[in-house]
């Protein structure tokens, strides 16, 4: 079995001096970087693969990525003969880079899935709705209108965000609507002292607010109070920062006082969750049962040194392989919750560091 195959076009290569595989459930898509020096793939035009093919990564037979080939960089010399470097993100990464410039800019009445499903489909993207956000996605939005220049990973998370929806890439080259797991627990888990090789923690309070006040112009009809849509307001506090640091945000697509406080809520504790990650090596990239580590799967996590014995979360991961032989995952994991709608003001500590 071979450890790690990339098809790029109709050329399956596996022999690599290096090569990084990084996954992500906050970036909206993953990328690799293989670097090979196989003297069988001849001249450039004798390789098989050319920029804008197709890329597929398998590991242990399994398929981790589809994407595409983006950068091609060759170094040759007589002396060391030809080294080729391969760069490529997953298919979704042409929602971050580039506006939707399809024909049909508005939509009315029409659910937030099938609004994302038409924006993805001009970009050849398909979507998958999770059952965990089937309900959300279901939700009917009286208008949403595109302008024209606006980045469609923008305009996603407009509709995404105030439903408690996230949008993220499995790296299978399709657009996830989903949630953070709560039952996807990984075999073994990471303990300090027995298989982690390395462990970084970052701490920062500078992007996370005391209270976060969402605001938004409401669309009134005949089911709502003038209240409801005549001046909507939500907000959230998180009372692990201490000194007074408000924000505001002003949202177009929010349309009643219950959508602004989840919105509320969503930053509040996505915020909260990223000022404290926690980076653990390990070495190779299978878990106790075999299977490829993942994003979004919970792993048991234990470090006395951290003062953490808890279930957290995968957000982030990094593969790598250094000289051709050295494997090791980097993972990064946050408290579980970082995803969801808490019904109780932000409480994300980390033992000994929020006080």
């Amino acid at each position: 079995m071979t450890p790690i195959e990339l098809i790029a076009g109709n050329k399956s290569l596996t022999t690599f001096k290096d090569a990084v595989i990084s996954k992500s459930m906050v970036n909206f898509y993953s990328n690799y970087y293989f670097k090979t020096n196989d003297t069988k793939l001849g001249r450039p035009s004798e390789w098989g693969f050319h920029l804008d093919d197709a890329a597929q990564i398998k590991m242990y037979d399994k398929k981790i990525f589809d994407g595409w080939v983006e950068d091609i960089d060759l170094e040759s010399s007589n002396s060391k003969g030809s080294i080729i470097e391969i760069y490529g993100r997953d298919k979704t990464c042409d929602l971050v880079d580039c506006p939707y410039d399809g024909s049909n800019r508005e939509w009315k009445n029409q659910t937030a899935g099938s609004i994302v499903k038409n924006i993805c489909s001009y970009f050849g993207i398909s979507i998958t709705i999770e059952s965990s956000v089937q309900s959300q996605a279901e939700t009917k939005i009286k208008t949403f209108k595109i302008n024209e220049g606006q980045i469609a990973q923008e305009m996603i998370q407009k509709i995404c965000t105030p439903l408690g929806i996230l949008p993220y890439s499995k790296s299978d080259g399709k657009l996830t609507l989903g949630r953070a797991t709560t039952t996807d627990l990984i075999s073994g888990g990471i303990e300090r002292g027995k298989n982690v090789l390395a462990h970084e923690i970052r701490l920062s309070n500078r992007n996370r607010y005391s209270k976060y006040i969402v605001k938004g112009m409401g669309i009134g009809d005949d089911n709502k109070s003038i209240e409801d849509w005549t001046q909507c307001s939500g907000e959230h506090s998180d009372y692990v920062v201490r000194r007074t640091r408000p924000m505001i945000m002003f949202s177009d697509n929010i349309a009643e006082k219950g959508l602004c406080k989840n919105y509320a809520k969503w930053i509040a504790w996505n915020r909260g969750c990223l000022s404290r990650l926690f980076k653990y090596t390990v070495s190779g990239w299978r878990t106790d049962n075999g299977d490829p580590w993942d994003i979004n799967k919970l792993v048991k996590v234990k470090d006395p040194w951290f003062e953490i014995d808890e279930t957290m979360l995968i957000i982030d991961l990094d593969f790598y392989l250094a000289g051709g032989q050295s494997s090791r995952t980097d993972l990064l994991v946050v408290n579980k919750n970082i995803f969801s709608f808490q019904n109780k003001s932000v409480d994300v500590k980390m033992a000994a560091f929020d006080v």
